[in-house]
């Protein structure tokens, strides 16, 4: 900010150099023609204002850069922006009007060139003439010379009327146009400058403490001289306005009044022409080769041009007081007009660029709240890449020396199987051993399965006689409550039959019918633990027996053949097998083991593991 205001301070005080070189060739132009007292004083005035204007802005720039803020300094440096643009439009539109101007003074050049020509011309003829002596009207030669002398005071009118006119657009176009914008910017600047530091002065002013009574009065005088130093600045822009517009308001009646020289040259030059013709054609005419009629038809069209020249400039001296009265007076209600909108605009664009400003600084504090955060994501993640990366080249290394084992491991098997038994069972083939093996394994296993099913069936028909003899328990005890019913009864005699005695009477003859269905049911299942048949539950239980001691003899017989096969094997062979079973077990481990690790793995890299389903019983 510091920088840029600087920066600032300085494109402003190179500004006011160029400024103060413009306003010295102005006086140094301005003092070279005579121009009357009054503009004299303008520009004293003018030259003034800008000095004490610009002391005002050192004690400003001084108090600014004790008392500044980063806000407001934005906001100027944004504001000189704008002013700078509009300056530059303003440097364009000059530039323009210059140009136009160049293109209007190389227009005359050539229109003064083909006089001067023209001129020239008219004498070469003239002498021509005088050297032939033609002599033939002296009449018309008298006249001719009254016409030569009228001709030389409208030329001499002409010349006086173009000084003017060069005079005026110096005086108009130059420093009207260069001079007086250059100064109304500046002063426009100079206002808009003072405007801010009022503000900031009433800004101020209310923070500050009154410590004593003397220092009250000195703001309030401050903002009379500031109001005073505004209304004269307002007036002198009302008055560089006013200027501005004559001499706007001139531009045309000089374009009109070159319109009116090319018509004149052109009129010249056609008069040449005809009298050129005639004088190749008629000799008799005078010295000019021109006949009375048109002569006089030329001049009075110089008179008429010269006369209405003439009215123009006094109708415009005359109507130039009171419409500047009137223009002066609309210009004043403009200018309050623009005062008041300039002032709401200035504090709308304050707030704006205060919130703006705002939000752009908490957009920026998010924005390097999330950079941060991110970057901390993006070493975090760093981190957990080259974790990832230890961890997958050590877990290679060791899946290599697994693979290494693994292979050893098949080796020492294979060495192992390949090996030759001992001295006894050398003369046994090798592969006989294996397929011997592998027909006791399965019938291990097919005699294991028939056994457990053998064992399930005895389970079945343990469980079905442990209901059985729950069923004569619970026999046994309704019979023992009947029968102590009955000796209830044989113990109370009957004396007479009443509806009581009828009562107990149906109750014991109910139950002696219930005893004796109890005691049939006793029998039978007795009996149903004998050999007679009494139903197809208990043939089917007897047929099952059967069939599983069937069995069960059968396998004992099986299992004793096994065993003296078994005899005649040679121990060595049974030891091998355990070192084979031992060999089998740790190599199932191990793999287990790097199955675990290698779905592990898998699972941290995000690849589906293909692992062969091997049976391992």
């Amino acid at each position: 900010m510091q920088r840029r205001l600087q920066a600032d301070k300085d494109e402003r005080e190179q500004e006011n150099l160029q400024l103060k070189q413009q306003v010295k060739r102005l006086t140094s132009a301005m003092q070279n023609q005579p121009e009357p007292d009054e503009r004299v004083q303008s520009v004293e005035n003018l030259q003034n204002k800008i000095r004490r204007l610009e002391s005002e802005l050192q004690k400003t720039s001084e108090l600014k850069e004790n008392h500044g803020k980063n806000k407001e300094g934005v906001v100027r440096w944004e504001e000189s922006k704008k002013w700078q643009a509009k300056v530059e439009k303003v440097k364009n539109l000059l530039k323009e009007k210059e140009r136009e101007n160049e293109s209007l003074s190389k227009q005359l050049s050539t229109l003064r060139d083909l006089y001067s020509r023209l001129e020239q011309e008219k004498g070469a003829l003239q002498k021509k003439l005088r050297a032939r002596g033609v002599t033939a009207d002296q009449v018309v030669g008298v006249r001719f010379t009254e016409l030569e002398k009228e001709m030389e005071e409208l030329k001499k009118k002409n010349s006086e009327l173009e000084t003017e006119l060069a005079s005026i657009r110096q005086h108009q176009a130059v420093p009207r146009d260069d001079a007086m914008e250059s100064l109304m910017l500046r002063n426009n600047i100079l206002q808009d400058r003072v405007h801010a530091l009022e503000a900031q002065i009433t800004k101020e002013s209310p923070s500050r403490p009154s410590t004593s009574g003397r220092g009250t009065g000195t703001p309030s005088q401050r903002d009379h001289d500031l109001s005073k130093e505004n209304l004269r600045l307002a007036s002198e822009n009302l008055e560089l306005r006013f200027q501005l517009e004559q001499a706007n308001m001139d531009l045309p009646r000089l374009k009109n009044q070159v319109a009116d020289l090319k018509e004149m040259c052109s009129a010249l030059k056609k008069d040449k022409s005809k009298s050129e013709k005639k004088l190749a054609h008629i000799r008799g005419a005078g010295q000019s080769g021109k006949t009375v009629p048109e002569l006089e038809k030329t001049i009075g069209l110089m008179k008429k041009v010269v006369e209405r020249v003439e009215k123009e400039n006094e109708a415009l001296k005359k109507s130039s007081g009171a419409a500047t009265r009137d223009k002066v007076a609309a210009l004043e209600k403009e200018k309050e007009k623009l005062k008041s909108d300039y002032e709401t605009l200035k504090r709308q664009g304050e707030a704006e660029l205060s919130s703006k400003l705002e939000s752009k600084v908490k957009g920026l504090e998010k924005i390097v709240m999330e950079n941060e955060r991110l970057r901390k994501d993006i070493k975090q993640e760093v981190e957990a890449a080259e974790k990832l990366r230890v961890e997958k080249t050590s877990l290679e290394v060791t899946k290599e020396a697994l693979e290494t084992e693994l292979e050893e491991t098949k080796e020492r098997l294979q060495a192992a199987l390949s090996k030759p038994l001992t001295e006894a069972a050398a003369d046994r083939k090798s592969s006989k051993t294996s397929v011997v093996t592998r027909m006791f394994e399965n019938k291990m296993k097919e005699l294991e399965k028939e056994l457990s099913q053998k064992t399930s069936s005895l389970s079945e028909l343990k469980q079905q006689l442990r209901d059985g003899k729950e069923r004569e328990e619970k026999a046994h005890a309704i019979i023992r409550q009947l029968e102590d019913q009955v000796d209830t009864f044989r113990k109370f005699p009957v004396t007479a039959k009443s509806s009581a005695d009828v009562h107990t009477d149906s109750q014991t003859a109910r139950l002696e019918t219930q005893k004796g269905e109890s005691s049939r049911k006793l029998s039978q299942e007795v009996k149903s633990g004998g050999a007679q048949p009494s139903g197809p539950d208990h043939r089917k239980l007897q047929n099952l027996l059967r069939e599983a001691e069937a069995e069960k003899t059968r396998l004992r017989s099986e299992v004793q053949k096994l065993k003296k096969e078994l005899q005649n094997f040679d121990p060595a062979f049974f030891e091998e097998l355990e070192d084979l079973k031992y060999n089998y077990n740790v190599e199932l481990k191990k793999n287990f083991l790097l199955e675990e690790q290698l779905k592990k793995l898998c699972e941290r890299f995000g690849v589906k593991a293909d692992i062969p389903s091997v049976s391992m019983t």
